[in-house]
């Protein structure tokens, strides 16, 4: 599996995806192919053998980087892909001058809260109702430093 930066025609591919992950709301084709020539936008792809199976978009401004959203296909989901995926995003916007990344995520997602505590996100605050009656939104934070992490 190859993480990399999205092109325009994986449009398609990363809109199903969202429309699996976030039935609710789920964004276009056409939105993700504008955004993957934005030049203050940021989105990465794992890639499997010409299938994508996660991805991430983030915004950049300033010396801030925003994660949007991020997702990861079911069938491939509790194999570390998210946070390969949330490190790639993360090093390739500390390169492009982020100091902080920022997000927001549901407060009854135990599974991306446990991700982004893992990876050193800290909470910063509450959004009541952010996403809809009864769902909150978690604020999260981390310092991003442009040096890759040390191996083991």
């Amino acid at each position: 599996m190859l993480v990399r930066e999205a092109a325009a025609s994986d449009s398609e591919n990363i809109a199903h995806l969202h429309s699996e992950t976030f039935s609710d709301a789920p964004w276009t084709a056409d939105f993700f192919a504008n955004l993957c020539v934005s030049n203050n936008h940021l989105m990465m792809v794992v890639d499997a053998e010409a299938q994508i199976c996660g991805f991430a978009l983030a915004v950049l401004a300033a010396d801030q980087m925003e994660i949007l959203t991020l997702a990861i296909s079911s069938p491939v989901r509790r194999r570390g892909l998210g946070a390969t995926l949330l490190g790639a995003i993360e090093q390739r916007g500390a390169a492009l001058g982020a100091k902080t990344a920022l997000l927001d995520v549901a407060a009854l997602n135990a599974a991306a809260l446990a991700l982004y505590h893992r990876a050193g996100y800290t909470p910063d605050g509450l959004r009541k109702k952010y996403y809809g009656p009864g769902k909150d939104a978690v604020l999260m934070s981390k310092p991003l430093t442009s040096t890759p992490p040390a191996s083991d």
